[in-house]
């Protein structure tokens, strides 16, 4: 993984970024899809999925098994298309949920970016040498690169604030006034 892509992602770029090989979790893909930034991230990132984080997307709430969520059907559509690449690890941590284990794993495997939005797992990752990318950071790449407004980026941070860690916040919010300064 490349340590300037990586970086990248936490408001430090200057220049285009390269795609970036990812491993997705659940986390920001529902999130993502709150923050209304789901449709920019192939321009940055090849997706790698794991089984059991689409499995995760894809349920449907036993309360309620006729209703699909926007996410769900955007994960739908955007995989019909091939966007994602289906990916296999043997390697468990045993961390965590079953989904954020298997795309930490597969990240600690593979050297591929985590796009995960959980605090605890993204900081056990990134502990562990892995460039984690939450969606906050994400929001601040699409700002850096002039792909959205600063008032967009305020408005998609406040779309999550209540699922989302008050330092991922934070932080993202700090780079934002710095790079509309």
């Amino acid at each position: 993984m490349n340590r300037r892509a990586c970086r990248a992602t936490e408001s430090e770029a200057d220049t285009a970024m390269p795609i970036v090989r990812a491993s997705l979790d659940t986390s920001f893909w529902t999130l993502g899809y709150h923050a209304e930034v789901l449709p920019y991230l192939f321009d940055y990132f090849e997706v790698h999925v794991m089984p059991e984080v689409e499995h995760e997307i894809l349920a449907r709430d036993s309360r309620f098994p006729g209703i699909v969520y926007g996410y769900t059907k955007l994960y739908e559509v955007f995989g019909a298309d091939g966007r994602f690449r289906a990916a296999h690890c043997a390697s468990r941590l045993r961390q965590f949920g079953r989904a954020e284990d298997a795309a930490i794993s597969l990240a600690l495997s593979s050297g591929l970016a985590l796009l995960i939005n959980d605090i605890r797992p993204h900081n056990f990752a990134r502990a562990r040498g892995v460039c984690t990318v939450s969606v906050p950071a994400f929001v601040v790449l699409l700002h850096s690169e002039r792909v959205i407004h600063r008032s967009a980026a305020e408005a998609k941070l406040r779309a999550i604030e209540y699922n989302t860690s008050p330092a991922l916040l934070a932080m993202a919010r700090t780079a934002i006034s710095k790079l509309s300064s």
